[in-house]
């Protein structure tokens, strides 16, 4: 269709495989936004198995679409579903006439970026089940829906964000049910639930270890909360589900433990922050906010927290500013704007100003400007880097008073990037590393970076890493030139400071790694 759209959606005619239907979705994503839709979105049928397309629009609302979601009809052919994104008329149509004409039978159409999921039962074409945070169901061709019952209360039942469902073909009271909590299975038509807790499809966005014998290791989960469980164990079983304890709620990122107590700081989405008894449980909000009503501070979804490592009374929390509390994060000093502070409403998206967008506008980048990811020197408690999602990189040699950005001197870093990781390095004061991730502009390439110099220049480290964006790189504590770097695919070890690097292979599998550390008495290496 033109160079903006893909087909996000297909569904097939149960009487004649010639004949399919297909979502065209226009939309893209950048660092700052994102813009969900243009004449490019639409529904096409072919009747010659794809040789040629038609589009189908009469009945749909005009104008601009946003996502599309398709379901086909698995007991007779031309009846069809659609959810349908538009500014002004998104929601659930039908067509009786294998899409020669819509009628739109609902407004319900729940998130559709994140969404746009529909099933058709395959025995009654009149039932429909409608995916999204919340489960629907019609039972009327979707002119009436009724959430279905998956979760009492917070926490309890069926979590919330389904993405897909299988539907037994010889049983409609017999359905698996996914999202982000994993795979739930219902055998009377989603009244009551079995959980198949027996897949590894956590994702893990922060981790981190203490310091008891044996160590605990904590992470951050996508939308399933923080978690604590211990490194080893004398079970023979091994490591099991119930060892691991919950220590936060939503959506789990950085976790730090003071090395010198039992307590730890535990952070989630856009800045909320939590201080953690591990004894008892007991936990303290710590989000800053601003004296001025009229200022607004800005947080990434993966908000950057971190522990000093000359004082653990001392807690740095990223946002636009730096903000650095010396008594556990009671108050809070912050930095200036530390961001450009570019008003993304001046930017374009597919040739749309940001302000100008009108379907789902920056779904999924609730804010732009601010500092994903924060390093102090082992070597001397003053120096301190910041990198933002913006391209900012900031280096401070007094302890966050004053700043110095010098993300402008690596020479072919073009302006922007986003930066996945600032590492202070154990070797010298003015030593650091950057990383910085571009996929979101459709670059691949790798970005690896060292200063020797406080930043004033820099030297590309990329000898022997493959196409893929990078995330996190860490140094071993025990001998700086040995790096190790983490990737959407795999991990990359170095012994020569980055000069080279050399694919880890081992029984690792091929999946992003977000963060890595170093345990700092085992040495053990744990990876998220």
């Amino acid at each position: 269709i033109d160079g903006m759209t893909g087909v996000v959606d297909l569904a097939i005619d149960k009487n004649n495989p010639n004949v399919l239907y297909a979502a065209a979705y226009q939309r893209m994503r950048t660092v700052w936004g994102f813009n969900g839709g243009g004449p490019g979105s639409g529904i096409y049928k072919t009747t010659d198995g794809g040789k040629t397309w038609k589009e189908l629009t009469k009945g749909l609302p005009p104008g601009d679409l946003g996502r599309i979601g398709l379901a086909a009809s698995r007991t007779r052919s031309n009846v069809i579903y659609a959810t349908v994104e538009h500014a002004d008329s998104s929601g659930f149509y039908r067509s009786g006439d294998g899409g020669v004409s819509w009628e739109k039978m609902n407004k319900l159409n729940p998130r559709p970026m994140y969404y746009s999921h529909i099933h058709v039962d395959p025995r009654n074409d009149d039932i429909v089940y409608m995916l999204a945070t919340e489960f629907y169901r019609t039972e009327d061709k979707g002119k009436t829906f009724h959430q279905m019952p998956t979760r009492p209360t917070y926490d309890v039942g069926v979590h919330s964000d389904h993405h897909t469902m299988w539907i037994n073909p010889k049983n409609s009271n017999h359905f698996f049910l996914a999202g982000d909590a994993g795979l739930h299975e219902s055998w009377d038509r989603g009244k009551t639930y079995n959980r198949l807790n027996n897949i590894p499809i956590g994702q893990f966005y922060g981790i981190g270890v203490d310091m008891d014998v044996p160590y605990n290791i904590y992470g951050g989960m996508q939308d399933n909360h923080s978690w604590m469980g211990p490194s080893t164990t004398r079970h023979w079983l091994g490591i099991l589900a119930d060892d691991w304890k919950q220590v936060g709620f939503g959506d789990g990122m950085y976790q730090q433990p003071d090395p010198n107590s039992d307590i730890l700081y535990n952070a989630s989405q856009n800045g909320n922050i939590i201080r953690i008894d591990r004894k008892t449980g007991n936990m303290l909000g710590l989000k800053p906010f601003p004296e001025d009503p009229d200022e607004k501070y800005r947080f990434d979804w993966v908000t950057p927290l971190a522990i000093s490592k000359h004082s653990s009374k001392k807690v740095f929390l990223g946002g636009n500013r730096l903000f650095i509390s010396d008594d556990r994060g009671l108050s809070w000093e912050q930095s200036k704007d530390l961001s450009t502070n570019t008003n993304r409403d001046s930017l374009k998206i597919m040739d749309v100003l940001g302000e100008d967008i009108k379907i789902s506008k920056n779904d999924g980048t609730s804010s732009y400007g601010e500092i994903t990811t924060i390093s102090e020197s082992p070597l001397w408690h003053n120096v301190l880097w910041v990198g933002t999602d913006d391209g900012n990189v900031q280096v401070s040699r007094d302890g966050g008073r004053k700043w110095t950005e010098v993300s402008k001197n690596i020479s072919d870093l073009p302006t922007g990037s986003y930066v996945s990781r600032v590492l202070a390095s154990g070797r010298k004061r003015s030593l650091a590393y950057a990383t910085f991730d571009r996929h979101r502009e459709g670059d691949w390439k790798p970005y690896v970076y060292r200063t020797e110099d406080y930043g004033k220049s820099w030297v590309k480290l990329t000898n022997g890493l493959p196409l893929g964006s990078v995330n996190v790189i860490i140094e071993h504590p025990d001998d700086p030139s040995v790096l190790i770097l983490g990737t959407e695919h795999a991990v990359f070890v170095s012994f020569n400071s980055g000069e080279n690097w050399v694919n880890f292979k081992s029984n690792l599998p091929t999946t992003l790694y977000d963060d890595m550390l170093i345990h700092p008495r085992e040495k053990d290496l744990v990876l998220g």
